[in-house]
C-alpha cells in the first residue's frame, strides 16, 4: 500500500505561515519521488473550485512542492492495522 506525504521542510512553511498542523516527513521516510503534470490538477482543482478558490493552503503546497509529489510506503506487521502503521525502520 502507497500513501501520499509532503517533505519535513514543505511542512515547516505550511506550518509557520498559515499555523497547520502537517506532519512532513524526513527524505529517508519517503520512499517515492515522482514528476507530476500539474495542469491535470489545477483542471481538477477547477471542477470544484467553491472547495478550492479560498484554499491558500494548497495553492501555497503546490507552489513549494513544484512537479513533485511524494509517497511512501505503509509498512504492516503481525496484528496491525492501517490504523496503527509502524514507522519506517
Amino acid at each position: 500500500m502507497i500513501a501520499w506525504t509532503i517533505p519535513r521542510h514543505v511542512a515547516e512553511v505550511l506550518n509557520a505561515e498559515f499555523g497547520t498542523r502537517f506532519a512532513g516527513r524526513p527524505p529517508e521516510q519517503i520512499d517515492l519521488t515522482i514528476t507530476v503534470e500539474r495542469a491535470a490538477q489545477f483542471q481538477a482543482i477547477a471542477c470544484h473550485a467553491s472547495q478550492s478558490t479560498r484554499n491558500r493552503v494548497l495553492w501555497r503546497r503546490l507552489e513549494l512542492l513544484g512537479n513533485t509529489e511524494h509517497l511512501r510506503y505503509l509498512r504492516y506487521g503481525p496484528g496491525l492495522t492501517s490504523r496503527q502503521l509502524p514507522e519506517k525502520s
